[in-house]
């Protein structure tokens, strides 16, 4: 028992995701573990996680968990799962290679919406944007990156998922994915089809419409770039399950197609 304690410790610091002792139990996130020691050995460059909860951040935790070690290397990110806040620390080396603000801006676009379920991606997403960008100002190659999805930050797609109004469904889809799935459609559809047309009629609804196209391209454009990475284990395990029940979808979109169809065009006001 004592030499697996040892072991997964020390598993654990060569990851370089930490858990204090009074965290809850989590999954090590394997992409994160991979690229954070490869980028280490290659540039020495070390990104530590601190996950943590009820972090009351000052010089004296931080010193708990620096413990005397050198940390112009580092780039520390705390992570509070209970209060889902961050709180971060670059040593001095760090910040030619990633300006304070810019890693400011990555950590909370990618902290966002910290759940659970979708924790262990979030952080392997952080981990593989920030290797990736320091890698490349460092010149080096890391054979972790490949076949990885490393969010593109820097693009002006992934820009608007910070900005209104698409910042909202961001959010919005992290809170309910599924809720989401179903409701926004038809909450956007209101909002620049019926609603226009009660207040200025057919002509203007018409117009609305295309809008209506326009800004539920551009919505779902921005979401598949925030979340891509976040739910692909999520969304292998759906395909899985909806693979098993296939037979019973294909029967009954056959049955009820006529009914689907006319429920549809009846509700959207499409022509049939």
């Amino acid at each position: 028992m004592n030499l697996t304690v040892v072991f997964f410790a020390a598993f654990l610091s060569l990851s370089g995701v930490e858990y204090r002792q009074n965290t809850e139990s989590a999954l090590l996130p394997p992409v994160a573990g991979q690229l954070t020691g490869e980028l280490e050995s290659k540039t020495g460059i070390k990104i530590r996680f601190i996950i943590d909860k009820n972090i009351e951040y000052n010089s004296k935790y931080f010193q708990e968990v620096i413990k005397g070690r050198k940390s112009d290397n580092d780039i520390v990110i705390f992570i509070d799962k209970v209060k889902n806040k961050y709180y971060k620390f670059q040593g001095k080396n760090t910040t030619g290679l990633l300006g304070p603000d810019d890693l400011k801006y990555i950590i909370e676009n990618e902290t966002n919406g910290f759940s659970g379920l979708l924790f262990n991606e979030k952080l392997d997403s952080l981990s593989a944007v920030l290797a990736s960008l320091i890698s490349e100002k460092k010149g080096v190659t890391l054979k972790g990156l490949k076949g990885v999805y490393v969010k593109p930050v820097n693009s002006f797609i992934y820009r608007l998922t910070n900005t209104p109004p698409f910042s909202f469904a961001v959010k919005a889809f992290y809170y309910r994915w599924y809720m989401f799935i179903s409701i926004f459609p038809i909450v956007t559809w209101f909002v620049f089809v019926k609603a226009v047309e009660i207040l200025f009629g057919g002509q203007a609804a018409e117009k609305g419409i295309k809008v209506w196209k326009v800004f539920l391209f551009t919505a779902f454009c921005v979401i598949i770039t925030r979340v891509l990475l976040d739910y692909n284990r999520l969304v292998g395990a759906i395909s899985a399950i909806l693979v098993l029940f296939m037979p019973f979808v294909a029967m009954g979109s056959a049955v009820f197609k006529d009914e689907i169809r006319s429920f549809t065009f009846k509700f959207f006001g499409w022509e049939d």
